[in-house]
């Protein structure tokens, strides 16, 4: 509002925010731009040897991601603890995403790398 005052809608939408930060903030503070080129499903962002999946579209069911050269997956989980099963192809990932999330709200997979 003009007068400097938040809006009812803009305090939940606010209080939303701050909640996914708790969570998800580690994927978007002094994190860098991923491996991959964003899509309407997801983005990458990434910090050490951890890729940040942002899943942005919870209806699908898996994400197909490039092998990154030199490196291969050895942990995947959400950041409350939830463990994502991935199948290696010999030239891309897929991510399986976790069930009882659909429709809901954008969350993140942390992706652990290790060099080959």
């Amino acid at each position: 509002m003009p007068d400097g005052r938040i809006e009812a809608r803009q305090v939940k939408s606010l209080k939303e925010i701050g909640d996914w930060i708790k969570v998800n903030g580690e994927a978007v503070y002094n994190a860098m731009g991923g491996h991959y080129q964003p899509t309407t499903n997801y983005a990458t962002t990434r910090r050490g040897n951890s890729i940040y999946l942002h899943v942005i579209n919870t209806n699908e069911k898996a994400i197909t991601l490039k092998n990154i050269p030199g490196y291969y997956i050895i942990a995947s989980h959400t950041f409350d603890g939830e463990k994502v099963s991935i199948d290696k192809g010999s030239t891309m990932y897929h991510v399986l995403l976790p069930a009882g999330r659909e429709g809901k709200t954008e969350y993140v997979i942390v992706l652990g790398l290790m060099e080959k």
